[in-house]
Protein backbone atom coordinates (compact mmCIF):
# COMPACT_ATOMS: atom_id res chain seq x y z
CA UNK A 1 0.00 0.00 0.00
CA UNK A 2 1.23 3.33 -0.99
CA UNK A 3 2.84 5.37 3.04
CA UNK A 4 2.89 8.54 3.67
CA UNK A 5 5.23 9.93 6.57
CA UNK A 6 5.52 6.42 7.52
CA UNK A 7 2.04 5.55 8.10
CA UNK A 8 0.11 3.53 5.60
CA UNK A 9 -3.07 5.23 3.81
CA UNK A 10 -6.55 3.58 3.28
CA UNK A 11 -7.38 3.59 -0.32
CA UNK A 12 -10.88 5.50 1.16
CA UNK A 13 -8.21 8.43 2.53
CA UNK A 14 -5.89 8.84 -0.68
CA UNK A 15 -5.31 12.44 -1.51
CA UNK A 16 -6.91 14.15 -4.83
CA UNK A 17 -3.49 13.82 -6.67
CA UNK A 18 -2.18 10.42 -5.38
CA UNK A 19 -6.42 8.84 -5.83
CA UNK A 20 -5.94 10.77 -9.85
CA UNK A 21 -2.65 9.14 -10.74
CA UNK A 22 -3.41 5.96 -9.77
CA UNK A 23 -6.40 5.60 -11.68
CA UNK A 24 -5.14 7.68 -14.63
CA UNK A 25 -2.49 5.51 -14.80
CA UNK A 26 -4.70 2.27 -14.61
CA UNK A 27 -6.43 3.52 -17.70
CA UNK A 28 -3.34 4.01 -19.33
CA UNK A 29 -1.69 0.92 -18.93
CA UNK A 30 -5.18 -1.25 -19.53
CA UNK A 31 -6.16 0.42 -22.75
CA UNK A 32 -6.00 -2.74 -25.32
CA UNK A 33 -9.03 -4.78 -25.78
CA UNK A 34 -7.75 -8.01 -25.06
CA UNK A 35 -10.04 -10.83 -26.30
CA UNK A 36 -11.02 -13.00 -23.05
CA UNK A 37 -10.55 -10.72 -20.46
CA UNK A 38 -13.35 -8.75 -18.85
CA UNK A 39 -14.20 -4.72 -18.77
CA UNK A 40 -17.17 -3.22 -16.69
CA UNK A 41 -19.54 -0.82 -17.33
CA UNK A 42 -19.25 2.22 -15.39
CA UNK A 43 -22.49 4.76 -15.14
CA UNK A 44 -21.32 7.91 -17.28
CA UNK A 45 -22.49 10.45 -15.17
CA UNK A 46 -21.04 9.31 -11.92
CA UNK A 47 -17.56 8.62 -13.84
CA UNK A 48 -17.84 12.60 -14.64
CA UNK A 49 -18.38 13.53 -11.31
CA UNK A 50 -15.25 11.48 -10.62
CA UNK A 51 -13.52 13.58 -13.00
CA UNK A 52 -14.55 16.95 -11.62
CA UNK A 53 -13.53 15.58 -7.90
CA UNK A 54 -10.17 14.44 -8.82
CA UNK A 55 -9.14 16.65 -12.03
CA UNK A 56 -9.70 20.03 -9.66
CA UNK A 57 -6.26 21.69 -7.93
CA UNK A 58 -6.56 22.58 -4.37
CA UNK A 59 -4.04 23.65 -2.19
CA UNK A 60 -3.55 22.51 1.29
CA UNK A 61 -5.38 25.93 2.60
CA UNK A 62 -8.66 25.26 0.80
CA UNK A 63 -11.28 23.76 3.09
CA UNK A 64 -14.15 23.36 1.17
CA UNK A 65 -14.01 21.32 -3.08
CA UNK A 66 -15.61 23.39 -5.53
CA UNK A 67 -16.33 19.78 -6.54
CA UNK A 68 -17.09 17.37 -3.89
CA UNK A 69 -16.19 13.65 -3.46
CA UNK A 70 -18.60 11.17 -5.27
CA UNK A 71 -20.01 8.76 -3.19
CA UNK A 72 -20.46 5.08 -3.67
CA UNK A 73 -20.74 4.08 -7.63
CA UNK A 74 -24.49 4.17 -8.66
CA UNK A 75 -25.26 1.63 -11.84
CA UNK A 76 -28.54 1.52 -11.29
CA UNK A 77 -29.43 3.79 -14.25
CA UNK A 78 -28.44 0.98 -16.82
CA UNK A 79 -31.12 -0.95 -15.64
CA UNK A 80 -34.67 -1.31 -16.41
CA UNK A 81 -37.61 -1.86 -14.59
CA UNK A 82 -37.02 -5.79 -14.59
CA UNK A 83 -33.18 -5.38 -13.02
CA UNK A 84 -31.90 -6.01 -16.57
CA UNK A 85 -29.57 -4.18 -18.39
CA UNK A 86 -31.14 -1.06 -20.99
CA UNK A 87 -31.24 -2.05 -24.61
CA UNK A 88 -30.08 0.50 -26.66
CA UNK A 89 -27.53 2.17 -23.90
CA UNK A 90 -24.64 3.64 -25.90
CA UNK A 91 -21.10 4.08 -24.73
CA UNK A 92 -20.15 7.53 -23.74
CA UNK A 93 -23.33 8.60 -22.80
CA UNK A 94 -24.99 6.02 -20.88
CA UNK A 95 -21.19 4.43 -19.55
CA UNK A 96 -18.07 4.22 -20.13
CA UNK A 97 -15.84 1.31 -20.54
CA UNK A 98 -12.72 0.31 -17.72
CA UNK A 99 -10.51 -2.37 -17.56
CA UNK A 100 -10.56 -5.15 -15.11
CA UNK A 101 -7.73 -3.50 -12.84
CA UNK A 102 -9.17 0.08 -12.93
CA UNK A 103 -12.76 -1.35 -11.85
CA UNK A 104 -11.24 -3.16 -8.84
CA UNK A 105 -9.37 0.48 -7.83
CA UNK A 106 -12.39 2.17 -8.00
CA UNK A 107 -14.18 -0.57 -6.10
CA UNK A 108 -11.20 0.02 -2.97
CA UNK A 109 -12.06 3.39 -3.20
CA UNK A 110 -15.43 4.19 -3.40
CA UNK A 111 -17.74 0.94 -3.18
CA UNK A 112 -20.73 0.52 -4.62
CA UNK A 113 -22.27 -1.09 -8.16
CA UNK A 114 -24.13 -2.90 -9.33
CA UNK A 115 -20.78 -4.98 -10.98
CA UNK A 116 -21.66 -5.55 -14.76
CA UNK A 117 -18.87 -7.02 -16.26
CA UNK A 118 -19.05 -7.63 -20.36
CA UNK A 119 -16.69 -10.05 -22.14
CA UNK A 120 -14.00 -8.97 -24.97
CA UNK A 121 -14.51 -11.01 -28.19
CA UNK A 122 -13.64 -11.04 -31.69
CA UNK A 123 -16.04 -10.23 -33.80
CA UNK A 124 -17.77 -10.00 -37.32
CA UNK A 125 -15.76 -10.78 -41.09
CA UNK A 126 -13.02 -8.01 -40.42
CA UNK A 127 -12.40 -10.14 -36.84
CA UNK A 128 -12.64 -6.76 -35.17
CA UNK A 129 -12.10 -6.66 -31.36
CA UNK A 130 -15.23 -5.58 -29.28
CA UNK A 131 -16.18 -5.72 -25.72
CA UNK A 132 -19.87 -7.36 -25.78
CA UNK A 133 -22.33 -5.36 -23.86
CA UNK A 134 -25.38 -7.18 -25.07
CA UNK A 135 -25.86 -10.71 -25.57
CA UNK A 136 -27.83 -12.13 -28.74
CA UNK A 137 -31.95 -12.93 -28.05
CA UNK A 138 -33.61 -15.55 -29.62
CA UNK A 139 -37.32 -16.46 -30.20
CA UNK A 140 -37.42 -20.15 -29.98
CA UNK A 141 -40.48 -21.62 -31.98
CA UNK A 142 -41.94 -24.89 -31.02
CA UNK A 143 -42.70 -27.01 -34.29
CA UNK A 144 -45.83 -28.62 -33.82
CA UNK A 145 -48.39 -30.40 -36.44
CA UNK A 146 -47.49 -27.92 -39.43
CA UNK A 147 -47.78 -24.95 -37.19
CA UNK A 148 -44.87 -23.01 -34.55
CA UNK A 149 -45.16 -22.04 -30.88
CA UNK A 150 -43.25 -19.53 -29.21
CA UNK A 151 -41.85 -21.51 -26.90
CA UNK A 152 -39.30 -19.50 -24.86
CA UNK A 153 -36.07 -16.40 -25.49
CA UNK A 154 -32.55 -16.89 -24.81
CA UNK A 155 -29.81 -14.97 -24.83
CA UNK A 156 -26.50 -16.06 -25.86
CA UNK A 157 -22.78 -14.90 -26.53
CA UNK A 158 -21.90 -13.84 -29.92
CA UNK A 159 -19.15 -16.12 -29.71
CA UNK A 160 -20.81 -19.52 -28.81
CA UNK A 161 -21.40 -22.37 -31.42
CA UNK A 162 -24.17 -23.98 -32.97
CA UNK A 163 -23.54 -27.23 -30.27
CA UNK A 164 -24.32 -24.33 -27.96
CA UNK A 165 -27.84 -23.76 -28.59
CA UNK A 166 -28.23 -27.79 -28.41
CA UNK A 167 -27.07 -27.28 -24.90
CA UNK A 168 -29.11 -24.34 -23.92
CA UNK A 169 -32.67 -25.87 -25.90
CA UNK A 170 -31.93 -29.64 -24.57
CA UNK A 171 -31.33 -27.97 -20.91
CA UNK A 172 -34.51 -25.97 -21.29
CA UNK A 173 -36.57 -28.89 -22.63
CA UNK A 174 -35.21 -31.70 -20.66
CA UNK A 175 -33.95 -33.79 -23.82
CA UNK A 176 -31.56 -35.88 -25.29
CA UNK A 177 -29.55 -32.91 -27.61
CA UNK A 178 -29.50 -35.16 -30.25
CA UNK A 179 -32.75 -35.82 -30.92
CA UNK A 180 -33.25 -32.06 -31.31
CA UNK A 181 -32.97 -30.48 -34.53
CA UNK A 182 -32.82 -26.55 -35.45
CA UNK A 183 -33.93 -24.90 -38.35
CA UNK A 184 -34.12 -20.99 -38.90
CA UNK A 185 -37.57 -19.16 -39.13
CA UNK A 186 -38.23 -16.41 -41.41
CA UNK A 187 -41.82 -14.81 -43.17
CA UNK A 188 -43.19 -18.06 -41.92
CA UNK A 189 -41.14 -20.81 -42.95
CA UNK A 190 -38.25 -23.23 -41.96
CA UNK A 191 -35.45 -22.61 -43.21
CA UNK A 192 -31.78 -24.11 -43.17
CA UNK A 193 -31.22 -27.09 -40.42
CA UNK A 194 -28.15 -26.20 -38.26
CA UNK A 195 -26.14 -29.17 -38.66
CA UNK A 196 -22.04 -27.24 -38.06
CA UNK A 197 -21.87 -27.89 -34.63
CA UNK A 198 -18.70 -26.34 -34.84
CA UNK A 199 -19.56 -23.04 -36.39
CA UNK A 200 -19.82 -19.47 -34.46
CA UNK A 201 -23.46 -17.85 -33.89
CA UNK A 202 -21.82 -14.58 -35.75
CA UNK A 203 -20.71 -17.07 -38.97
CA UNK A 204 -23.89 -18.40 -39.14
CA UNK A 205 -25.60 -15.02 -39.63
CA UNK A 206 -27.51 -15.17 -36.85
CA UNK A 207 -28.35 -11.36 -35.22
CA UNK A 208 -31.32 -10.50 -32.51
CA UNK A 209 -34.04 -10.67 -35.28
CA UNK A 210 -33.73 -14.05 -35.94
CA UNK A 211 -36.04 -16.67 -35.21
CA UNK A 212 -35.50 -19.90 -34.96
CA UNK A 213 -37.48 -23.76 -34.66
CA UNK A 214 -36.25 -26.91 -33.16
CA UNK A 215 -38.29 -30.29 -33.81
CA UNK A 216 -37.96 -33.01 -31.39
CA UNK A 217 -37.41 -36.35 -33.41
CA UNK A 218 -37.62 -40.06 -32.53
CA UNK A 219 -35.83 -42.35 -31.06
CA UNK A 220 -34.91 -44.13 -34.12
CA UNK A 221 -33.96 -41.02 -35.67
CA UNK A 222 -31.77 -40.28 -32.78
CA UNK A 223 -29.54 -43.91 -33.24
CA UNK A 224 -29.36 -42.62 -37.01
CA UNK A 225 -27.62 -39.32 -35.60
CA UNK A 226 -25.66 -40.44 -33.30
CA UNK A 227 -24.35 -43.34 -36.23
CA UNK A 228 -23.50 -40.33 -38.33
CA UNK A 229 -22.13 -38.28 -35.71
CA UNK A 230 -19.49 -41.20 -35.00
CA UNK A 231 -18.35 -41.53 -38.64
CA UNK A 232 -18.50 -37.54 -38.58
CA UNK A 233 -15.91 -37.60 -35.07
CA UNK A 234 -13.03 -39.97 -36.71
CA UNK A 235 -12.40 -36.70 -38.97
CA UNK A 236 -13.59 -33.99 -36.52
CA UNK A 237 -11.25 -35.31 -33.36
CA UNK A 238 -13.04 -35.96 -29.94
CA UNK A 239 -11.37 -36.93 -26.81
CA UNK A 240 -12.56 -39.79 -24.27
CA UNK A 241 -13.58 -37.41 -21.85
CA UNK A 242 -16.71 -35.47 -22.50
CA UNK A 243 -16.95 -31.51 -21.96
CA UNK A 244 -19.36 -28.69 -22.71
CA UNK A 245 -16.74 -26.25 -23.23
CA UNK A 246 -15.87 -28.80 -26.08
CA UNK A 247 -19.44 -29.44 -26.97
CA UNK A 248 -21.38 -32.40 -27.05
CA UNK A 249 -19.64 -34.03 -30.43
CA UNK A 250 -17.25 -35.57 -27.69
CA UNK A 251 -20.02 -37.69 -26.07
CA UNK A 252 -19.44 -40.52 -28.71
CA UNK A 253 -16.31 -42.36 -27.46
CA UNK A 254 -14.75 -44.38 -30.88
CA UNK A 255 -11.51 -45.48 -29.16
CA UNK A 256 -12.07 -49.19 -27.92
CA UNK A 257 -8.16 -50.57 -27.68
CA UNK A 258 -6.22 -50.13 -24.44
CA UNK A 259 -3.55 -47.37 -23.91
CA UNK A 260 0.38 -48.10 -25.49
CA UNK A 261 2.96 -46.38 -23.82
CA UNK A 262 5.29 -44.67 -25.40
CA UNK A 263 8.85 -46.21 -26.69
CA UNK A 264 10.57 -43.80 -24.44
CA UNK A 265 9.04 -41.07 -22.33
CA UNK A 266 8.79 -37.82 -24.43
CA UNK A 267 7.45 -39.53 -27.06
CA UNK A 268 3.31 -39.01 -26.02
CA UNK A 269 1.25 -37.41 -28.84
CA UNK A 270 -1.78 -34.88 -27.86
CA UNK A 271 -4.98 -35.68 -29.73
CA UNK A 272 -6.42 -33.04 -32.51
CA UNK A 273 -9.37 -31.88 -31.37
CA UNK A 274 -10.44 -30.59 -34.82
CA UNK A 275 -7.72 -27.67 -36.18
CA UNK A 276 -5.77 -27.39 -32.77
CA UNK A 277 -2.38 -28.43 -34.04
CA UNK A 278 -1.55 -24.54 -33.47
CA UNK A 279 -1.88 -25.88 -29.93
CA UNK A 280 -0.77 -29.26 -29.48
CA UNK A 281 2.59 -28.18 -31.44
CA UNK A 282 2.35 -24.71 -28.92
CA UNK A 283 2.09 -27.25 -26.17
CA UNK A 284 4.99 -29.88 -27.04
CA UNK A 285 7.39 -27.38 -26.96
CA UNK A 286 6.52 -26.32 -23.32
CA UNK A 287 5.63 -30.23 -21.91
CA UNK A 288 9.43 -31.35 -23.33
CA UNK A 289 10.71 -27.79 -21.56
CA UNK A 290 13.00 -29.43 -18.63
CA UNK A 291 12.65 -26.47 -16.08
CA UNK A 292 8.99 -26.56 -16.63
CA UNK A 293 8.39 -30.15 -16.45
CA UNK A 294 10.79 -30.28 -13.28
CA UNK A 295 8.84 -27.77 -11.39
CA UNK A 296 5.14 -29.56 -12.44
CA UNK A 297 6.37 -32.62 -11.49
CA UNK A 298 7.31 -31.51 -7.89
CA UNK A 299 5.03 -30.44 -5.22
CA UNK A 300 6.28 -26.36 -5.13
CA UNK A 301 3.58 -25.36 -7.73
CA UNK A 302 0.75 -26.68 -5.10
CA UNK A 303 2.05 -24.38 -2.79
CA UNK A 304 2.24 -21.50 -4.64
CA UNK A 305 -1.17 -21.31 -6.33
CA UNK A 306 -2.72 -18.07 -6.01
CA UNK A 307 -6.45 -18.56 -6.56
CA UNK A 308 -7.15 -14.65 -5.04
CA UNK A 309 -5.58 -13.02 -7.96
CA UNK A 310 -8.20 -10.53 -9.49
CA UNK A 311 -6.51 -11.04 -13.38
CA UNK A 312 -5.72 -14.71 -12.89
CA UNK A 313 -7.63 -18.27 -13.49
CA UNK A 314 -8.36 -18.67 -9.62
CA UNK A 315 -5.83 -21.25 -10.12
CA UNK A 316 -7.83 -23.59 -12.61
CA UNK A 317 -5.40 -22.77 -15.58
CA UNK A 318 -2.10 -23.92 -13.47
CA UNK A 319 -4.36 -27.04 -12.10
CA UNK A 320 -5.27 -27.85 -15.74
CA UNK A 321 -1.55 -27.73 -17.36
CA UNK A 322 -0.25 -29.45 -14.03
CA UNK A 323 -2.62 -32.00 -14.59
CA UNK A 324 -1.28 -32.21 -18.42
CA UNK A 325 2.39 -32.82 -17.58
CA UNK A 326 2.40 -35.16 -15.47
CA UNK A 327 -0.16 -37.21 -17.28
CA UNK A 328 2.39 -36.80 -20.61
CA UNK A 329 5.32 -37.90 -18.63
CA UNK A 330 4.06 -40.70 -16.42
CA UNK A 331 4.33 -42.77 -19.88
CA UNK A 332 1.29 -45.25 -19.25
CA UNK A 333 0.23 -44.03 -23.11
CA UNK A 334 1.32 -42.64 -26.19
CA UNK A 335 -1.82 -40.69 -27.05
CA UNK A 336 -3.26 -37.97 -24.94
CA UNK A 337 -6.46 -35.72 -24.73
CA UNK A 338 -5.97 -32.08 -23.61
CA UNK A 339 -9.34 -31.72 -23.97
CA UNK A 340 -9.56 -30.19 -20.04
CA UNK A 341 -6.68 -27.85 -20.32
CA UNK A 342 -8.51 -26.56 -24.19
CA UNK A 343 -11.32 -26.12 -21.95
CA UNK A 344 -9.85 -24.01 -18.81
CA UNK A 345 -8.08 -22.02 -21.71
CA UNK A 346 -11.30 -21.39 -23.97
CA UNK A 347 -13.11 -20.61 -20.75
CA UNK A 348 -11.16 -17.55 -19.98
CA UNK A 349 -9.80 -16.45 -23.32
CA UNK A 350 -12.92 -17.40 -25.67
CA UNK A 351 -10.91 -16.99 -29.14
CA UNK A 352 -9.52 -20.06 -28.43
CA UNK A 353 -12.74 -22.00 -28.34
CA UNK A 354 -14.15 -23.82 -30.51
CA UNK A 355 -12.20 -25.99 -33.25
CA UNK A 356 -11.05 -23.24 -35.91
CA UNK A 357 -7.62 -22.88 -36.35
CA UNK A 358 -5.75 -20.07 -34.35
CA UNK A 359 -2.05 -18.38 -34.06
CA UNK A 360 0.17 -20.87 -31.59
CA UNK A 361 2.41 -18.08 -30.53
CA UNK A 362 -0.87 -16.34 -29.20
CA UNK A 363 -1.57 -19.19 -27.55
CA UNK A 364 1.73 -19.61 -25.74
CA UNK A 365 1.97 -16.27 -24.91
CA UNK A 366 -1.88 -16.49 -23.24
CA UNK A 367 -1.10 -19.65 -21.67
CA UNK A 368 2.44 -18.60 -20.16
CA UNK A 369 0.99 -15.26 -18.33
CA UNK A 370 -1.96 -17.26 -17.38
CA UNK A 371 0.54 -19.48 -15.13
CA UNK A 372 2.37 -16.53 -14.13
CA UNK A 373 -0.99 -15.02 -13.29
CA UNK A 374 -2.48 -18.37 -11.22
CA UNK A 375 1.41 -19.04 -9.40
CA UNK A 376 2.17 -15.29 -8.78
CA UNK A 377 3.31 -15.63 -4.76
CA UNK A 378 2.36 -11.44 -4.47
CA UNK A 379 -1.15 -11.63 -3.25
CA UNK A 380 -1.86 -8.13 -2.95
CA UNK A 381 -0.07 -6.10 -5.88
CA UNK A 382 1.15 -2.97 -4.55
CA UNK A 383 1.08 0.98 -6.47
CA UNK A 384 4.27 0.87 -7.95
CA UNK A 385 5.16 4.18 -9.90
CA UNK A 386 6.77 3.99 -13.11
CA UNK A 387 10.53 4.74 -13.22
CA UNK A 388 11.63 8.07 -14.53
CA UNK A 389 14.25 7.81 -17.23
CA UNK A 390 14.44 11.35 -18.15
CA UNK A 391 17.96 12.28 -18.72
CA UNK A 392 19.24 9.17 -17.27
CA UNK A 393 23.09 8.18 -17.51
CA UNK A 394 23.32 5.25 -16.07
CA UNK A 395 21.06 2.25 -18.31
CA UNK A 396 21.87 -0.12 -16.42
CA UNK A 397 20.56 1.18 -12.92
CA UNK A 398 17.81 2.15 -14.80
CA UNK A 399 16.90 -1.49 -15.91
CA UNK A 400 17.99 -2.63 -12.30
CA UNK A 401 15.50 -0.41 -11.01
CA UNK A 402 12.80 -1.12 -13.37
CA UNK A 403 13.07 -5.09 -13.32
CA UNK A 404 13.08 -4.57 -8.92
CA UNK A 405 9.31 -2.57 -9.39
CA UNK A 406 8.47 -5.08 -11.52
CA UNK A 407 9.02 -7.69 -9.31
CA UNK A 408 7.23 -5.74 -6.83
CA UNK A 409 4.16 -7.20 -8.65
CA UNK A 410 4.92 -10.09 -10.44
CA UNK A 411 6.94 -12.69 -8.77
CA UNK A 412 6.23 -16.33 -10.15
CA UNK A 413 8.25 -19.11 -11.11
CA UNK A 414 7.12 -18.43 -14.69
CA UNK A 415 8.89 -14.62 -14.43
CA UNK A 416 12.25 -16.48 -13.02
CA UNK A 417 13.17 -18.17 -10.03
CA UNK A 418 13.68 -15.87 -6.81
Amino acid sequence: MTKNLGKPLKWKELPIKMERKIIENSIKNNSLLVPGESWFLLHFKWYTSWKLYAQQEISDEEQELRYPKPIRIKNLPLFDIYNKLRKNISEQTDYILVHNHTWDLFQKIYGGGPKIARKVIKFGKQNETIVEINLLEFEIYKSYKKRTILETKIKISRKCLIKDLFLLIGKHLKQTKSRIRIFKYKNGKLGKEFTDLGLELGEAKLDDQSKLVYQICSKNYKKKKASELKKRLKNFGSGENSTEEEGWLTNFSIFGSKPVPPKHLGLTGLRNLGNTCFMNSGLQCLLNLSILREYFLSPEWEKEINTKNPIGMKGDLALAFAKLVQEYWEGKTDLINPSKLKSVIGKFATQFMGFSQQDSQELISFLLDGLHEDLNRIIDKPYVEDVDGTDCKDIGKLAQQSWQNYKKRNDSFIVGKR
